[in-house]
């Protein structure tokens, strides 16, 4: 065989040995490119899922707070009627004087006078009220500015004026009345 067939057989091997090579590089090129779109699809929709996620987190975040900003905001008008039904409750009292006469001589028959205590009432009504559930001696009876009448015992002393006894009522029966004005 001649030098000239040697050369051509050598090089047609060693083209079909290239062709074989670059052949197989592709398939692995390809191989890997497929391997990287997949990896890469994954990490889109992994990354995809992650912001769906956090989406709705957040939106959850957003409502859980707007519902609490609402509840408080409700409370808070709530809290506004009760203190109204309470005013109103305070103003009915001081427009109707029999009203008040009659709830300050209930408040005075629940006292227990023992006659070292001193009376502070606000106008003759009360004074005379006061005088009719009163029928212990030594009591005594000194006009104020107050509202209603306070008993003094050495350094104790009871309130009972308008204000405070529908504060102490308004903190007894404030659940009844949101109940009554809130009950579906």
């Amino acid at each position: 065989m001649s030098t000239e067939k040697i050369t051509d057989k050598i090089l047609q091997k060693a083209k079909e040995e290239a062709e074989a090579i670059l052949k197989e590089a592709r398939e692995k090129a390809d191989e890997i490119l497929k391997s990287a779109r997949t990896e890469a699809e994954n990490i889109e929709k992994r990354a995809q899922d992650e912001a769906e996620t956090l989406k709705k987190q957040e939106i959850e975040k957003y409502l859980g707070l707007k519902k609490i900003e609402f509840k408080k905001q409700l409370l808070s008008e709530k809290r506004k009627l009760i203190d109204e039904v309470f005013s109103r409750v305070r103003e009915r009292i001081r427009s109707d004087r029999d009203l008040y006469v009659k709830l300050m001589e209930k408040l005075a028959a629940s006292i227990h006078f023992h006659g070292d205590e001193t009376v502070i009432y606000g106008n003759d009504d009360i004074k005379k009220a006061l005088k009719s559930q009163i029928d212990v001696k030594g009591v005594k009876f000194e006009k104020g500015d107050v509202d209603g009448f306070v008993v003094k015992r050495g350094d104790i002393e009871m309130d009972f004026t308008i204000d405070f006894v529908i504060e102490e009522a308004s903190r007894e029966i404030e659940a009844d009345v949101a109940k009554m004005l809130f009950e579906k």
